[in-house]
């Protein structure tokens, strides 16, 4: 079992962890070696599009080189953003009401997504102002 927040999630049914400060450091260090992706890529056990992949995402500017604490923040940064701000369900709001009575009243989440998308949540919308489009997988299973 892994604490929660260490980077290891499990989509689709592959294992993904996500990079670590020291496997930055790495590439950083093998980079400035004159180590290719690959050769990168194979000593840390990634696959190559990874390692070109956090090496493109980690530079400030294309004539500054990689520098792995910039690269660090930003991922870290990037993931906390992904986890926040996109929510469709966030409290307060008219949708997450009428989820919540719904579920509470004993409805399971496949019939709240129908009947989300025949009635008008008084004019509920994402967070990022689209119309909601409730599907079984915005609404939380108990």
């Amino acid at each position: 079992m892994y604490p929660v927040g260490c980077g290891r999630s499990e989509a689709m049914g592959k294992r993904y962890d996500h990079l670590s400060y020291l496997e930055r450091i790495r590439i950083w260090e093998w980079q400035r070696a004159g180590m290719s992706c690959q050769q990168i890529a194979r000593r840390l056990e990634r696959s190559p599009s990874t390692v070109s992949r956090e090496v493109r995402r980690g530079l400030w500017h294309p004539s500054v080189p990689y520098d792995p604490c910039n690269a660090d923040y930003r991922a870290r940064r990037r993931r906390s953003e992904s986890r926040t701000g996109r929510r469709k369900l966030r409290p307060g709001t008219a949708l997450f009401d009428t989820v919540a009575t719904s579920l509470r009243e004993g409805w399971s989440p496949l019939q709240i997504a129908g009947r989300l998308r025949r009635m008008d949540v008084s004019g509920a919308s994402t967070p990022h102002g689209q119309p909601v489009s409730g599907g079984r997988e915005s609404v939380p299973s108990e």
